[in-house]
């Protein structure tokens, strides 16, 4: 069993008989899984396969941004205000939503298959549900969103650091940047996190690389250690603190969340509780990677940067993190984002009309 407690406004985890986080115990059968169970792959993976999106705007496509509940559906969106459906292995035409010059899908979050929020720098936000869009409401706008579940979302407000809370379709103040002595920047790529499934454990992190976890509130600012670059994307998911193994699978319990946030040198860090470690410049085969997006499953993580890579995050890695070899995603296009929705399925969309359904267990 486990039991969690807040401190500082920050994760701590107390685990009470419980093996270590790297711990897998192999032909062990416990009566109850609180989890389901999943598939041990490899360190590293391979590309399975590219697959174009036929999305044209203006003569031109540029994805902007993905989201992938199950590992069958996906929303990406573009600039331009256009998104495309990924369904049961295929993608969809394109449906405009924002309409009009420079109102682009900055952001985009699904908690499932059902709902989606698109956010717009320019354009505000709209809504997925019932199989169609709403009509876009100005405000807010913003660069990142996130929406742990189907009633509430985070967004980042205009792109320079207040957060806006969306509960249950109504919004509110949740984190004012004037009132915090650290001040922010937001405009990254990915500011926002939760855990899929909870509204009270998610992360922001800004462009001068500091940081706050939400609790039900945000405390404080506090700078990453050791990040020198720009703000990439940050991504949280809940780590396993043990596992059982049985017939080549998984059963993880002890649940603790965990966030992982990369940036434009390259490098990787990782929250654990309150605790940042540092797993230095992932991508060593080119001189400046910029790793501009990163998507966590089960705490394992795929990352994407600049020069065409993809790397993998090992499984249940507890403290300093170990990343697999790059592996070249094949396109044409510079990666924009990427979402995990298994240990087994990815997807990858590119500044063209490109997204790479990537397969880590192979």
């Amino acid at each position: 069993m486990t039991s969690k407690s807040r401190a500082g406004g920050l994760w701590t985890s107390r685990a009470v008989c419980l093996f270590g986080s790297a711990l897998l115990l192999a032909g062990l059968v416990i009566s109850a899984v609180p989890a389901a169970a999943i598939s041990i792959p490899p360190s590293g993976g391979n590309n399975s396969g590219l697959q174009a999106v036929d999305e044209t705007i203006d003569g031109h496509a540029h994805l902007s941004s993905v989201s992938c509940p199950t590992s069958t559906w996906c929303m990406a969106g573009a600039y331009g205000g256009s998104v495309v459906t990924y369904n049961a292995g295929a993608w969809g035409p394109p449906t405009k939503v924002f309409t009009g010059l420079a109102k682009d899908v900055d952001g985009l979050s699904c908690p499932t298959t059902t709902f989606c929020m698109a956010i717009s720098y320019i354009g505000g936000y709209s809504i997925f549900s019932g199989g169609k869009w709403s009509k876009p409401v100005a405000s807010p706008s913003g660069w990142g969103v996130s929406c742990p579940t189907t009633s509430f979302c985070l967004v980042e407000e205009g792109g320079f650091g207040n957060i806006e809370a969306w509960d249950k379709g109504s919004w509110s103040l949740s984190f004012d940047t004037e009132d915090d002595p650290s001040g922010a920047m937001g405009q990254t790529s990915g500011p926002l996190s939760c855990v899929p499934g909870t509204a009270n454990d998610c992360a922001y992190v800004d462009n001068s690389d500091y940081y706050t976890a939400y609790t039900g509130s945000w405390p404080a600012l506090n700078v990453i250690p050791a990040s020198a670059g720009a703000a990439g994307e940050v991504s949280c998911s809940e780590e396993p603190l043990a596992a059982v193994v049985e017939d080549g699978r998984a059963y993880p319990y002890g649940q603790s969340p965990t966030c992982t946030f990369v940036d434009s040198t390259g490098h990787a860090f990782t929250l654990h509780g309150s605790k940042w470690t540092a797993s230095g410049k992932v991508d060593k085969k080119v001189f400046t990677p910029n790793l501009v997006a990163v998507s966590c499953v089960y705490a394992r993580c795929a990352a994407v940067d600049q020069s065409r890579h993809v790397l993998y995050q090992d499984l249940f890695s507890g403290g300093v993190s170990s990343w697999s070899q790059p592996f070249s995603l094949g396109t044409v296009g510079e990666p924009t984002d990427i979402s995990c929705a298994s240990l087994a399925f990815c997807v990858v969309v590119t500044a063209s009309d490109n997204a790479v359904v990537l397969d880590p267990d192979v």
